[in-house]
C-alpha cells in the first residue's frame, strides 16, 4: 500500500505568499492516491508561540478550506519529526503501507525531515519537489540565489536514500519503472546535482556499463531497453538553462547556447 504524507497545508502558511502551482499540485497528487484507493494523511502542525502561523487554537493553525475533508487521517503533530508522539507509525502498520510520498510544508523542515526519518524506518520514499512549498528564501538565510525547493531536492535525490520527482514525473509512472541497484547496469539514470539531466544507456552489444560515481553511490535503472536518451523532459528546460547560464563563467572561450545543445 501507498500513502500520500501531506505536510502542513495550513491557512497561515498559504497567507506568507502565492502557493497556488504548490496547492495545485498537492490537489493533483490527492486525486490521483483517491483513484488509486491508498492512503491519504494529512497534517497539522501545531505550536504554543503566538507569532507562529500554527498558533494552537487559531483559524491560522486550521488545514486549508480545499483540502477539508480530503485525507483519511488527519493527525496533529508538534514536530518536524511525524512519529513524534504521533499515532502515524500504527497508521502505517494498520495499513500495510510499504512506500510514502511526501508533499507540502515547509521544504527545507518538515518535508526534509520527515522524509529522512520515513526512510531511515525502512519506507521507500518519494519527495514530491514541486508538490512542496516554503516562506524561506535568500534573504531569511541571507545566502544569495538560493532555491530552497532545488537545493532539499538536489541533497535527498544525491542522498540515493529518498527519490526525488516532480508531479508530472510521478503521474507518468516514473517511480513505479524504477529500482534502484548498485554498479553493474544495461540502463543508468544519472542525476547531476546541478543539472538534473536524464540520460539512459541501452543495452549495446558487447558492452557491459560500470557505473562508479562518487558521491553519487545508487544508479536509477529504467526497466525499458534499446535506446539511449540524452534530453530531460521538457517541462525541466527552464532550471536547466539558469544551470546552464551560471555555469558560463566557469567555460573558457566559445560555447553554444542552450537551444543549440538541446
Amino acid at each position: 500500500m501507498n500513502a500520500l504524507i501531506v505536510l502542513d497545508v495550513q491557512n497561515g502558511i498559504l497567507k506568507k505568499k502565492d502557493f497556488t502551482d504548490t496547492l495545485n499540485n498537492i490537489k493533483i497528487l490527492i486525486d490521483d492516491f483517491k483513484k488509486n484507493n491508498d492512503v491519504i494523511i494529512l497534517f497539522k502542525h501545531l505550536s504554543n508561540d503566538f507569532d507562529s502561523p500554527y498558533f494552537k487554537g487559531s483559524d491560522d493553525a486550521e488545514i486549508c478550506e480545499e483540502l477539508l475533508g480530503l485525507g483519511d487521517y488527519v493527525i496533529e503533530k508538534t514536530s518536524c519529526n511525524p512519529f513524534y508522539k504521533t499515532n502515524f507509525a500504527q497508521i502505517l502498520k494498520d495499513n500495510k503501507v510499504s512506500k510514502v510520498y511526501i508533499c507540502g510544508f515547509n521544504t527545507e523542515y518538515c518535508c526534509l525531515f520527515s522524509s529522512i526519518i520515513c526512510s531511515d524506518r525502512g519506507y521507500e520514499t518519494i519527495f514530491i519537489e514541486d508538490a512542496s512549498g516554503t516562506f524561506g528564501d535568500e534573504e531569511i538565510y541571507e545566502m544569495p540565489g538560493l532555491d530552497i525547493n532545488d537545493f532539499i531536492g538536489s541533497i535527498l535525490n544525491w542522498s540515493g536514500e529518498v527519490q526525488v520527482l516532480y508531479t508530472e514525473e510521478y503521474l507518468n509512472g516514473l517511480d513505479n519503472e524504477r529500482e534502484w541497484i548498485k554498479n553493474d547496469v544495461n540502463i543508468g539514470i544519472l542525476q547531476s546535482m546541478d543539472l538534473k539531466v536524464i540520460f539512459m544507456i541501452s543495452n549495446l552489444p558487447n558492452t557491459v556499463w560500470k557505473i562508479d560515481l562518487t558521491p553519487l553511490m545508487w544508479t536509477l535503472i529504467h526497466k525499458q531497453n534499446g535506446w539511449l536518451r540524452l534530453v530531460p523532459d521538457r517541462f525541466r528546460f527552464s532550471e536547466i538553462e539558469k544551470d546552464y547560464i551560471a555555469m558560463s563563467e566557469m567555460i573558457y572561450g566559445e560555447y553554444p547556447n542552450f537551444e543549440e545543445i538541446i
